[in-house]
């Protein structure tokens, strides 16, 4: 379903915004900020053919053509609704430094359970982690890393998140810790929480786990829209 199209524009900064919905993938051509046309369609289960007919419209409603665009941005609430559904949510381990302090509130305690069983019971605890200064509570645990490690190989997991007590302060167990598991475990999906999330241990490690039992979808999801 097209929009009406605007006789003229201005041709200040051209550019298409598609959202890709559950439902409905919605699409809009914008000249500044005028509406030049706009297109709604059901959102099909083939991502790229969904974006294609979007772009496709919107440029045939505003008789422009690709070269006459600027910039395209595309939203997708996908990881959204994998979280609300409880589907495409991959097996997914969590390995936390932070012993011998830090273990009181083990990975996922406040998960709902349907959430939690998505991801399986894959949660490691071992001795590392910082202080807030960013000084060690104590050395990284190489060998307990090892032994979690063999377990995550032994279940075949290949989504993994790392997360270290104050490591937004210092962020080097961490690093280390996914370093050791690009050699053991070449193509994992390894997520360190450092990079998405604030001192919080919990919340960091969450948003750390999230992310990384996403990355099997988000891959496919992303390499369509490149496609």
């Amino acid at each position: 379903m097209a929009g009406k199209v605007t006789a003229q524009w201005s041709r200040e900064l051209m550019r298409i915004g598609i959202d890709v919905g559950g439902t409905h993938t919605d699409a809009v051509l914008m000249d500044g900020m005028d509406i030049v046309s706009s297109h709604k369609a059901l959102t099909s289960s083939d991502v790229r053919q969904g974006i294609m007919e979007a772009l496709d419209a919107v440029m045939l409603d505003a008789h422009v053509t690709a070269t006459a665009i600027d910039a395209v941005m595309i939203g997708t609430t996908h990881f959204t609704n994998a979280v609300i559904e409880r589907k495409e949510l991959c097996p997914t381990a969590i390995i936390r430094a932070c012993l011998p302090t830090g273990s009181g509130l083990p990975p996922k305690c406040d998960w709902p359970e349907d959430v939690a069983a998505a991801l399986g019971d894959h949660s490691y605890m071992i001795g590392g982690g910082h202080l807030f200064n960013g000084k060690e509570i104590a050395p990284l645990d190489e060998r307990a890393l090892d032994l979690a490690i063999d377990d995550i190989v032994q279940k075949g997991i290949k989504s993994i998140a790392v997360a270290a007590a104050f490591s937004p302060a210092n962020a080097d167990h961490e690093l280390a810790i996914a370093k050791y598991l690009s050699q053991r475990i070449p193509d994992a999906n390894i997520t360190v929480s450092h990079e998405i999330g604030r001192l919080g241990i919990l919340e960091r490690e969450n948003a750390a786990l999230l992310n990384a039992a996403l990355g099997k979808l988000a891959h496919r999801v992303v390499s369509n829209m490149q496609a």
